[in-house]
């Protein structure tokens, strides 16, 4: 599932051609932040692949800006794996970026009126899958922002939804309103 999206978007870049394409997208079909850990160090299975999905979305922001944003994780698993994920990849540190963390309605809906400006990877976690995870809440007000989404991608900026993207229970970041191009490939491509 997850290769057929991948070449959807590949797909979506080379149509669209370089300009009009300025920033990365990673639609993920997985919950991998409730299967992985990191007992000695080192991120394993679920938090190792989202790890390796910071590390390469990282170097293709084109507008400089080196903060990952983290929406609606609310301490538990869900903080825990992108904590962990962003540590231990080459972004933390050396690596220059930060991790900052928004959550709850009122702090998501202020961050689309004005806060995406400094935002390097917007990190949109799974909902309501594992502890501290978006709840209904917050994914109504993410949902309500896909042409805020849609123009952070377009400015050279990098997009990282999780597992919600296509769920019957969990609607998240249509990928026809984030990118109004993209062809359908099957009935149930929202």
């Amino acid at each position: 599932m997850m290769k057929k999206w991948v070449l959807l978007i590949m797909m979506a870049m080379v149509l669209w051609g370089g300009s009009a394409w300025a920033g990365p997208v990673v639609i993920d079909g997985t919950d991998a932040n409730d299967h992985g850990s990191a007992p000695v160090g080192a991120n394993l299975n679920g938090w190792l692949y989202m790890q390796k999905a910071l590390e390469n979305l990282a170097p293709q922001v084109g507008n400089g800006n080196k903060t990952v944003v983290a929406l609606g994780t609310t301490l538990g698993e869900a903080t825990t794996a992108i904590n962990s994920a962003f540590n231990l990849s080459n972004l933390s540190g050396p690596g220059g970026w930060t991790l900052t963390h928004i959550d709850g309605d009122a702090a998501i809906t202020a961050y689309f009126a004005g806060g995406m400006a400094n935002t390097g990877i917007l990190y949109i976690p799974t909902v309501g899958l594992t502890g501290g995870d978006m709840t209904s809440t917050e994914l109504a007000v993410v949902n309500a922002n896909t042409r805020p989404i849609s123009l952070h991608s377009s400015a050279g900026r990098a997009l990282l939804p999780w597992e919600g993207v296509f769920s019957p229970r969990a609607r998240i970041l249509r990928p026809r309103a984030l990118m109004p191009g993209l062809p359908p490939s099957s009935p149930a491509l929202p």
